[in-house]
């Protein structure tokens, strides 16, 4: 299960990066206990945030921001990083482990507030518990529909009418299923 998210820092100001790591750590706060992100290998688990190494606590400050899952139920992976100084493509490969739920939320703050360019090896489908989570807790009457292209990252929309795979039989439309979250004004 090599599931992997990937993203190109840009250079931000000082203003941009805090309010990214505030809305990180918003986002660490409101997590689920339990979740099924990437399409609910571990949705049995418990969703533990740890440190980068799997074990401590995670790190949410001006440097940078630093976690993984909890290595103790073999639930860590690699660890997501995404410094303030680092301006170098970089990826994270969860496995799918419950941990992904934090770090698809957090890429999609990445694209909304930074302007890094995101992308992943998972569908739609498995970030749609990552674009609930970041959703919920950072809009609670949800964005305008012009607004929603510039807030998920744009891979998301690469499959919008569920047309991709032929074979899928639930076809789904991104804005219909952003729509069901809330009130889109």
């Amino acid at each position: 299960m090599g599931y992997t998210h990937y993203f190109t820092p840009k250079t931000v100001t000082d203003d941009k990066w805090k309010e990214f790591v505030d809305t990180c750590k918003k986002l660490h706060k409101n997590l689920p206990s339990k979740t099924d992100t990437a399409g609910g290998y571990f949705e049995d688990d418990d969703l533990v945030i740890c440190g980068g190494q799997g074990r401590d606590e995670p790190k949410f400050d001006l440097d940078g921001i630093w976690f993984n899952g909890n290595e103790s139920k073999n639930l860590d992976h690699e660890t997501f990083s995404i410094e303030r100084e680092r301006h170098n493509w970089n990826f994270c490969k969860t496995a799918r482990k419950p941990y992904d739920l934090l770090v698809v939320a957090c890429l999609i703050a990445a694209n909304e507030i930074l302007g890094y360019d995101v992308s992943s090896d998972g569908e739609w489908e498995e970030w749609k518990p990552g674009i609930k989570l970041y959703m919920e807790t950072i809009y609670s009457d949800g964005p305008d529909k012009d607004g929603m292209k510039c807030i998920l990252p744009e891979f998301i929309f690469n499959d919008e009418d569920g047309t991709k795979y032929d074979n899928f039989e639930n076809k789904y439309n991104i804005m219909d299923y952003i729509d069901s979250l809330f009130v889109v004004k």
